[in-house]
């Protein structure tokens, strides 16, 4: 028997708790997470081993067998996450912000990070 699947609010808090793990194991420090900010909130805001900041969107699906979630980065998305890491970029003003995406698949317990989404 296939177990239930989960709300949407409890894939996307495993999905997040999945990509934080993630970032950890490729030597990122998790400086924040569900970071709320004038005009939206970051998932997680990570740092990487050469000091950059990390505006982490996570998307997490059941399945990526019919659409995957990077699909639903809409031009919308992006400028909200363009907006953050500007947000980001005038609190940490010494330091470089780019914006990844981290897709999730439940199905597969898969995670897949896309780096530098907005060039």
């Amino acid at each position: 028997m296939t177990p239930p699947k989960k709300s949407n609010q409890e894939l996307g808090a495993k999905g997040e708790r999945q990509a934080a793990a993630f970032l950890v194991d490729h030597g990122y420090q998790i400086i924040n997470r569900n970071l709320r900010l004038a005009g939206g909130e970051i998932d997680i805001l990570a740092r990487d081993v050469a000091g950059t900041l990390i505006v982490v969107e996570v998307k997490s699906r059941h399945s990526v067998d019919f659409a995957p979630a990077q699909a639903n980065i809409t031009p919308t998305k992006l400028a909200t996450l363009a907006r953050l890491a500007h947000a980001v970029s005038d609190r940490y003003p010494n330091s470089d912000v780019r914006v990844d995406v981290i897709e999730y698949d439940a199905s597969t317990d898969h995670l897949n990070q896309l780096q530098d989404v907005l060039n």
